[in-house]
């Protein structure tokens, strides 16, 4: 009897464990990344260009939204494609010229695109099979936007940067019921738009619900 019962019990949570393995799922993630401080590289540039002084500031953070779905092929591994956006991070400055003229300026950047990615797990049997390690790339595009003004007169530009690079990251997907999932993660995405020096960190929180 006991041997029924240890036999009853392993196949009951080799289902429970398996039940996962197989499934399309689909969800959503909503998160925000770290914004690097770039005011003190540009007064600088302001002032070592036009002399006189300057001063900056810019948002600390940008929202960022991606929608996903993926297949389970194994307890080690998951397939995923994504498309993710981000909000508007504004820059604005100000100052005035060694030849006494005021100027204003206001700066923004936002970017999209579609990802892919492996969710890399460790085996069931570890206990750590909701903690997966993500590596994968991405097609985007860089969208900023610089505007100035001095002496009455001003200036726009707009520029557009297309192409790859490369992400990983880690997450955990805390299960709330058979079919749903939420999921906690971070994700490095480097070279956005293509550009070698445009990149950053998201942190998010998102929920996933695998298909029937």
């Amino acid at each position: 009897m006991k041997e029924f019962i240890a036999f009853a019990v392993a196949s009951i949570a080799a289902f429970g464990v398996y039940a996962d393995q197989g499934r399309i799922y689909w969800g959503g993630e909503f998160g925000i990344s770290k914004l690097e401080d770039n005011t003190g590289n540009l007064t600088s540039s302001l002032v070592n260009t036009l002399g006189g002084s300057a001063s900056a500031t810019q948002d600390s953070t940008i929202s960022a939204f991606k929608i996903l779905g993926g297949y389970r092929f194994t307890e080690n591994l998951d397939l995923e494609l994504g498309y993710f956006q981000s909000g508007s991070a504004n820059l604005s400055f100000s100052g005035v010229t060694s030849g006494s003229v005021s100027y204003t300026g206001n700066g923004n950047l936002k970017w999209s695109g579609f990802e892919y990615a492996a969710n890399l797990r460790p085996s069931v049997a570890s206990g750590w099979n909701d903690l997966y390690f993500r590596v994968g790339g991405h097609s985007s595009k860089l969208e900023v936007d610089v505007s100035v003004t001095a002496s009455g007169y001003s200036a726009y530009s707009n520029n557009s940067y297309s192409g790859t690079g490369s992400l990983y990251g880690f997450g955990y997907d805390q299960r709330i019921g058979e079919m749903m999932k939420i999921r906690y993660s971070v994700v490095k995405y480097s070279k956005v738009g293509g550009e070698s020096d445009s990149g950053g960190s998201v942190y998010s929180v998102g929920l996933i619900k695998n298909f029937d």
